[in-house]
C-alpha cells in the first residue's frame, strides 16, 4: 500500500483534483484502506454499482458521511428497507411528472430572470449569482418555502455541508447548522398544519402512510420536517454543483458548445455527460453489515465503506477515455445520481434545471469562449492614437469577454512608411498594454501604428498585407502562438518569402515564451524592445505538411517546435484553460491531464528518406529551437541556423514519469533517460493508422500523416542569440 496515492476526501490538496488517485486506486487497489482515518474505499464501476444495489452487505442506516455513525438519523437517505420504502414512497409524490413539467415555464423564467442582468457585463459569480440561485428558487416553488426563508434555507445548507481542510469528524457547527434547518423547516409544517393551503407542504400533512407494520397513521411534524430538509438540501445543492461542472466542461470543449448552440437536440446527453464527467458528489458512504471478499480483499463487518462515485464514472473499463467530455457518449447507465434504492429522487428535476440553465446561458452568450470586436484605426503612425483606440476598446461593453481567439500582437514600422500593430488580449492585459507596454515600444522604436484580431490567422493575413506596404520590421508582441502566425505571415499562399530583406522582432507577453530562450529575449518589455536595435540574422524555419481537421492537406511554417502525440493532446487541454497560472505551470496541468488518458501511439517513421521504423510513441519532437512547453530545454543540442531538424523521441512515458522525472525535462538531462532517443535530419515523415495530433509551436493545427522538412536561413530576426539558449548559460 506505500506506493499508492493517500486518498483522504477531507485532504483539499488530495481532492481539488482527485482523477489521477482515482485511475491508480482502480488499477492498483480497487479496494482501498485508508487505516488513518478508518474507511474502505471501492472506486471501479461494475463494483460501485453492485453496492449501490446490494443494500443487505452495504447499509445505509449509519449514514452516507464519513464522519458519521448515528444509526438513528431520521433522513431518508439513512434509512433501509423496508424502513426506507415506505418513506420514500412519501417523497416521491412530490416529484411526479406532471409537477415537474408544471415547472419548467417557472424554470425559463427564473433562469431568464437571473441572467438578464449579465448580458455585456464583463463578467460575474456563476456560483452565487447564478447556480445556487437558480435550483434554490425552483425547489422551494416545488415544496411552497415561503421568500423570506429561502435565503436561510441556502446558508444553513451550505453550514452544514462545510468541512475544514483535514477534519475527519462532522464539526460542531455543521450539527448546530442542521439542527437550525430542522427547526426552521419543521416550523414551516406546523405552520401549514394551522393554515393549509395549496402546497407540497399542505399535500404531505394530509396524506395518510401505511408503515413496514401494516399501520395507517399521519406523518408527524419533524417527520415532515427531516423530509423536507432532505428535499431542500439535496434539490438545490447537487444542481448549484451541476451547473459550474458543466460550464466548466464546455468552456474547455468549446466545439461542443457549438454544437449544443446549434443543436438542441443534444443537450439531455450533454448534461447525462456532465454528470458522469464531474459528478456533483465524488462519493456515497456505506457499512458492512458483515464480512466480505472483494478482488481478494476481505473487508470485516461493521467498516466503513466509501463507494467512490468519481471514480467509478471515469473507469476505463466502462468508459472510453473517460477523461474525455463527449456530448455523443453513449451512457447506458451512470451512477453519479445514486442507484437502486437511493437513486435520487429528484434527479429528473436536476437535469430538467441544468437543462435549461445550460440552454439559458447560451441564450445569453455568457459561456462564450471567445469575444470578438471590430474598431477602425488611423493609418496615421501614432502611439497615442494607437492608446486613444484601445482606450475606446477597453470602455467597449458590447460583448462578454472571458478570453480572446489568439493572444496576439505585431507592429511594423520601416522609415517614411505607416507602421501596424495587431492585438487581441483580455481586457486587464489589453490596459497593462495600454499603459505600459505601448508607452516603452513608443520610446523604444518611436511611432507605431496599432491593429487589433479577434481571431486565430489573422495576425498572418497583417503581417502579408504590412510586409507588402512596405513595412521592414514586424514585432510580435505575445507568446508563441502569436510568433507562429506572425512567422507565417512572413511567407506568400505558396511559401515564397514577402519580402527577404524584412526582419522579425518580438515582444513577449503571452504564456510559454519558448522560442524567447532559444534566442535569448527577456522577459521584460524594456529589455526586449532594447534588442530591437540590434543587427537582424538569418535564422532556419521548418515547415510542416499535415492533416487538417476537415481531412484535406494544410501546411505550415514554424520557427520553434513541431511535435506529434501525446502534446497534440496537451495542447488541447492547456489551450482550453484559462492559462492564468502561467505557461510552465498551465503546460504542467496540461501534461498531466493529458497523460493520465494517453496511451503509446504506432508510428512510422523515416529520416531523410532512409528506411522506415515501426515505433511506439508517447511524443515525437523536431525541433529547430531549443525549448517547448514553457520551458522544457526539450532539444540542448538544436542550433537555429544549422540547417537541420533535432529529433526526439519519448516511448513509455506515462504521468508517473511526468511527474516524477519533470526535472530531467527542464534542465535537458532527459536525453539519457530510457525510452528517449534523439537524432537529426533534414526531412522527417510520420504516418500512423491511429489518430496522432500535432502540436505546432503551441497550437492544435492536425493530425498525421505529417512531413518536416527544413527551409536553411529563410527568416530574418532580432535577438541576443545566446549560445545555448537559456539552459546551458544558467
Amino acid at each position: 500500500m506505500s506506493s499508492l496515492p493517500y486518498w483522504n476526501p477531507f485532504d483539499h490538496a488530495v481532492v481539488d483534483n482527485p482523477y489521477p488517485a482515482y485511475r491508480v486506486l482502480r488499477d492498483d487497489a480497487p479496494v482501498y484502506h485508508n487505516e488513518e482515518v478508518g474507511f474502505w474505499a471501492i472506486t471501479r464501476f461494475d463494483d460501485v454499482l453492485q453496492a449501490h444495489t446490494d443494500t443487505e452487505t452495504f447499509s445505509s442506516a449509519r449514514g452516507t458521511t464519513i464522519e458519521s455513525s448515528d444509526p438513528d438519523q431520521p433522513f431518508l437517505i439513512a434509512k433501509d428497507p423496508p424502513l426506507h420504502t415506505w418513506h420514500r414512497k412519501i417523497v416521491s409524490r412530490v416529484f411526479t411528472p406532471r409537477r415537474i413539467g408544471g415547472l419548467e415555464p417557472f424554470i425559463r423564467a427564473k433562469a431568464a430572470e437571473l441572467l438578464d442582468p449579465h448580458i455585456g457585463s464583463t463578467g460575474f459569480d456563476v456560483i452565487e449569482e447564478f447556480s445556487i440561485l437558480l435550483p434554490l428558487a425552483v425547489i422551494s416553488e416545488l415544496i411552497g418555502l415561503p421568500e423570506e426563508i429561502r435565503g436561510d434555507v441556502h446558508h444553513l445548507c451550505d453550514a452544514f455541508a462545510a468541512r475544514a481542510d483535514g477534519v475527519t469528524i462532522e464539526p460542531e457547527e455543521a450539527g448546530r447548522a442542521m439542527g437550525e434547518l430542522m427547526a426552521l423547516l419543521t416550523g414551516v409544517v406546523a405552520e401549514r398544519r394551522a393554515h393549509p393551503g395549496d402546497d407540497v407542504v399542505s399535500l404531505l400533512i394530509e396524506t395518510p402512510v401505511v408503515d413496514d407494520d401494516g399501520n395507517e397513521r399521519f406523518l408527524e411534524d419533524a417527520e415532515l420536517g427531516a423530509r423536507f430538509v432532505e428535499l431542500a438540501f439535496a434539490g438545490h445543492e447537487t444542481v448549484a454543483k451541476m451547473i459550474p461542472n458543466g460550464i466548466v466542461a464546455l468552456a474547455w470543449y468549446p466545439e461542443q458548445r457549438a454544437e449544443l448552440a446549434a443543436d438542441a437536440s443534444l443537450l439531455p446527453n450533454a448534461v447525462e455527460e456532465m454528470l458522469r464527467w464531474d459528478p456533483p458528489s465524488q462519493y456515497q458512504g456505506r457499512w458492512t453489515t458483515h464480512e466480505m471478499e472483494l478482488h481478494g480483499v476481505t473487508i470485516p463487518a461493521e467498516q466503513r465503506v466509501v463507494l467512490i462515485t468519481g471514480a467509478a464514472t471515469h473507469d476505463e473499463r466502462r468508459f472510453d477515455e473517460p477523461e474525455l467530455f463527449d456530448i455523443h457518449r453513449h451512457i447506458e447507465r451512470h451512477v453519479s445520481l445514486g442507484f437502486g434504492n437511493h437513486l435520487c429522487l429528484g434527479a429528473a428535476l436536476a437535469r430538467t434545471v441544468t437543462a435549461s440553465a445550460t440552454t439559458n446561458l447560451e441564450r445569453a452568450d455568457l459561456i462564450q469562449e471567445y469575444f470578438q470586436t471590430r474598431f477602425s484605426y488611423s493609418t496615421q503612425a501614432a502611439s497615442d492614437q494607437s492608446i486613444s483606440a484601445l482606450d475606446s476598446f477597453l470602455n467597449d461593453k458590447s460583448g462578454y469577454c472571458q478570453q480572446f481567439a489568439a493572444t496576439m500582437a505585431l507592429m511594423a514600422r520601416a522609415v517614411g512608411i505607416p507602421s501596424r500593430v495587431v492585438v487581441g488580449y483580455t481586457r486587464n492585459d489589453l490596459k497593462h498594454w495600454a499603459d505600459q507596454t505601448a508607452r516603452v515600444m513608443s520610446d523604444g522604436i518611436g511611432p507605431f501604428e496599432t491593429v487589433f484580431t479577434s481571431g486565430p490567422g489573422m495576425a498572418t493575413e497583417a503581417t502579408r498585407a504590412a510586409l507588402r506596404a512596405g513595412a521592414r520590421l514586424i514585432i510580435a508582441v505575445g507568446g508563441d502562438g502569436t510568433l507562429n502566425e506572425v512567422a507565417n505571415g512572413f511567407f506568400d499562399e505558396q511559401g515564397v518569402a514577402i519580402a527577404p530583406d524584412a526582419a522579425l522582432g518580438l515582444v513577449p507577453a503571452g504564456t510559454g515564451g519558448d522560442f524567447r530562450r532559444s534566442i535569448g529575449i527577456p522577459q521584460d518589455t524594456k529589455g526586449a524592445v532594447q534588442l530591437l536595435s540590434r543587427e537582424s540574422r538569418l535564422i532556419d524555419v521548418g515547415r510542416l505538411t499535415y492533416r487538417a481537421p476537415d481531412g484535406s492537406q494544410a501546411s505550415r511554417f514554424f520557427v520553434n517546435v513541431a511535435s506529434c502525440g501525446v502534446s497534440g493532446l496537451v495542447d488541447r487541454y492547456v489551450n482550453q484553460s484559462s492559462k492564468r497560472l502561467g505557461g510552465k505551470l498551465s503546460f504542467a496541468l496540461g501534461s498531466l491531464r493529458a497523460l493520465v488518458v494517453f496511451r503509446d501511439r504506432h508510428l512510422r517513421l523515416q529520416l531523410d528518406g532512409g528506411p522506415w521504423k515501426e515505433l511506439a510513441v508517447t511524443s515525437l519532437a523536431v525541433a529547430n529551437g531549443q525549448y517547448f512547453g514553457g520551458g522544457m530545454w526539450i532539444a540542448p543540442k538544436a542550433e537555429l541556423d544549422d540547417g537541420l531538424l533535432d529529433v526526439t523521441i519519448w516511448s513509455g512515458f506515462g504521468w508517473r514519469d511526468f511527474v516524477l522525472k519533470a526535472s530531467r525535462l527542464y534542465d535537458g538531462t532527459h536525453l539519457q533517460l530510457p525510452g528517449v532517443s534523439t537524432s537529426r535530419a533534414r526531412k522527417v515523415v510520420a504516418e500512423s493508422d491511429e489518430e496522432v495530433l500535432i502540436d505546432l509551436d503551441g497550437e492544435q493545427p492536425g493530425r498525421l500523416p505529417a512531413t518536416w522538412e527544413i527551409v536553411p536561413r529563410a527568416l530574418r530576426v532580432h535577438g541576443a542569440f545566446a549560445a545555448g539558449g537559456e539552459g546551458q548559460a544558467g
